[in-house]
């Protein structure tokens, strides 16, 4: 991904229980240089924590010791103490840093990013009609052959008619040219980015209305790295799931967003492709299925199984909360005299679901 020049670091972080108890150790000075090279070396990579020397190959022990100038020992010393205490993860022999977003805000700057583009490609494209539609543009020598027409005889005239007209074209160009280097700065310094500078509101729609499932073509097998390789939307669409899923308090990974991304979400892509839903309709049966779960937790509902994103999107689970198909009231429990509590659970075990 391409190189940003910024990572966050907080004036507290030699507070944090984490470093303290590093600093502690026989060569904390040492691994402390080393957490950091780590830091700035993963936001060199723009890869979402995720350590990648390439699509396809993943950094070494050997390759971090030449590259930060230690000992392999010290390298391994130093890995395996960050895992231990939850600094960094190993996912297939993949290094990460979880809750990389602390360090680095990648999903505004991927945001900032999309709107720069559909803003100049907007741009390009009125600019292109608009010059389409400039009389001038047309025939500029028809006012020469038919002088007495339309020019009653005074050429010099018609000559400075089309003249005023390919200057304001022009001005047109010089404008366009303006705003995309207005734009190519905004890009290249997202922190000076206004909150005002949102996208609208049906750029917004667009990203979580893009039918992921049905529009794109996906790979059966995803590796770590190509999951951070997703399209603006897809990380949007994905991010509004975890956020269900967070403020439900459902089972997701302890390290947070970018971990739900690379594991459950892309392991959910192909159900999703295969059952053709719109993720309007996905995002919405969340919602749905954390309702339930809420009523659960009150004791009014007897639906208790609560799963990750990639079982919930499964034909027999994830159907019930769908709008179409969603019905609160048969979730809840059923009073039936003297306060005895009979669910409907007993319905839904000879409900047969057809797809």
């Amino acid at each position: 991904m391409a190189e940003i020049s910024w990572i966050k670091i907080s004036t507290n972080i030699f507070d944090d229980e984490k470093l303290l108890l590093i600093e502690s150790m026989p060569d904390a000075d040492a691994l402390i240089v080393i957490w950091f090279k780590l830091l700035a070396l993963a936001g060199k990579s723009n890869n979402n924590g995720v350590f990648m020397i390439s699509e396809k190959i993943p950094y070494t022990e050997d390759m971090l010791a030449t590259i930060f100038r230690r000992k392999k020992s010290v390298i391994t010393l130093a890995l395996d103490t960050f895992e231990q205490l939850g600094m960094i993860e190993r996912i297939d022999n993949v290094i990460t840093i979880p809750n990389w977003e602390k360090h680095q805000n990648t999903a505004k700057l991927n945001k900032i990013r999309e709107q720069t583009r559909l803003r100049v490609a907007e741009n390009r494209k009125r600019n292109r009609l608009a010059i389409e539609k400039t009389p001038c543009n047309a025939d500029v020598t028809q006012p020469v052959t038919e002088e007495k027409e339309s020019c009653n005889g005074d050429i010099p005239k018609c000559n400075e008619d089309v003249t005023d007209c390919n200057a304001d074209v022009t001005q047109q160009i010089r404008e366009e040219k303006n705003r995309e280097e207005k734009n190519t700065h905004i890009q290249e310094n997202p922190e000076k980015q206004t909150e005002t500078q949102n996208l609208d509101e049906n750029q917004k729609n667009s990203c979580v209305r893009d039918d992921v499932c049905a529009s794109e073509s996906y790979s059966q097998n995803f590796s770590e790295h190509e999951a951070n390789l997703l399209s603006n939307p897809q990380k949007y669409y994905a991010k509004l799931v975890f956020d269900v899923w967070e403020e439900a308090d459902l089972p997701r990974p302890k390290s947070g967003y970018v971990t739900f991304l690379m594991r459950d979400f892309r392991l959910a892509l192909s159900e999703l492709q295969r059952q053709k839903l719109h993720s309007d309709d996905v995002i919405q049966a969340c919602k749905n299925y954390a309702k339930i779960i809420a009523l659960n937790r009150q004791g009014q509902s007897w639906w208790d199984s609560k799963s990750t994103f990639d079982n919930f999107v499964k034909p027999n689970v994830i159907k019930r909360f769908l709008p179409d198909y969603f019905d609160l009231e048969s979730f809840k429990k059923i009073d039936r005299g003297k306060g005895s509590a009979i669910s409907k659970s007993e319905e839904y075990n000879n409900v047969e679901i057809d797809f």
